[in-house]
Order: structure tokens, then C-alpha cells, then sequence
């Protein structure tokens, strides 16, 4: 199976992997797990295994979908939490909206959905700024405000 990690958002989603195999040879896909439904279960010879992942509102979690003794593994994010974080930023780079910065030692992301208060420019090395974020499970800090100080 290829490939044998897969990993999602918190949203619901559609996966696939594919199932190399013999002409021949029959297959079944099964999981245990409640919260990942398999759309295509089975099939001859190579194919793919298509399956949907629910919203997830708790805390991350992984589970596994097997074909004749091989898994493969999803892991869906969890509900983020909001992290306000303030000081001077490192470690600056990208342009202009996608941005990636340090701040009091966490790796900050930012996007076209992140709200500047001043000029997205306006951030270098050594600026002093304030910012409002959610940050995963996985540790991935999401800016969606940035104020410069």
C-alpha cells in the first residue's frame, strides 16, 4: 500500500491509498476505528481504498485501515487552542502574507487569513509584536492576529 501514513486536518476529509497487487489476487480494506468510514472496501488486482474521516473535536488521534495484513495509518488533528504570545521575533522568513517567524521559542505561521494590524512588511528580525493564535495539537502555531508594538 501506498502510502502507509496519511494525515488530515481537523475537518472532515476524503482519503485514498492505493493496493498493488497480482491481477488476480481479491482484496478487503476493514478498521476498527469509529470515526473513519470506508467508501471503497474492496476489489481484484491493484486498486485504491477510498474512505472519509469525520470532523474531529477532541484531542488528536490516529487510527489504521488493513488490506491483507498491511496498514496503513491516518492521523487527524485535534481541536486547537488560542495562545496569546508577545515579544521580539526571529528567524523571519517568507513574503508577505506567508510569513514564519519565533516567538518566546514557538514556530509561528501566518497566511492570507491572518489579520495585520500594521503592514505584514513591517515584520524583521527584532520587532516587537503581540499576537493572537490557535495552536494544534501537533504544536503548530496559526497566527490570526498580528500586532506590531
Amino acid at each position: 500500500m501506498t502510502p502507509e501514513l496519511l494525515q488530515f486536518s481537523r475537518d472532515s476529509a476524503r482519503g485514498a491509498f492505493a493496493v498493488q497487487t497480482q491481477n488476480a489476487c481479491k482484496w478487503t480494506a476493514s478498521t476498527r476505528d469509529t470515526w473513519i468510514r470506508i467508501t471503497t472496501a474492496s476489489g481484484t488486482g491493484a486498486g485504491d481504498v477510498r474512505f472519509s474521516l469525520e470532523h474531529n473535536n477532541g484531542a488528536e488521534r490516529a487510527g489504521t485501515i488493513s488490506v491483507a495484513g498491511v496498514t496503513a495509518r491516518v492521523e487527524q488533528e485535534g481541536r486547537s487552542r488560542h495562545v496569546s504570545l508577545n515579544g521580539s521575533i526571529s528567524n523571519v522568513t517568507g513574503t508577505c502574507p506567508s510569513v514564519t517567524f519565533t516567538l518566546q521559542e514557538q514556530v509561528v505561521f501566518t497566511d492570507e487569513s491572518t489579520r495585520f494590524k500594521d503592514s505584514c512588511t513591517a515584520l524583521a528580525d527584532g520587532t516587537r509584536v503581540k499576537v493572537e493564535a490557535d495552536q494544534t495539537t501537533s504544536g503548530q502555531v496559526h497566527a490570526a492576529v498580528v500586532e506590531v508594538r
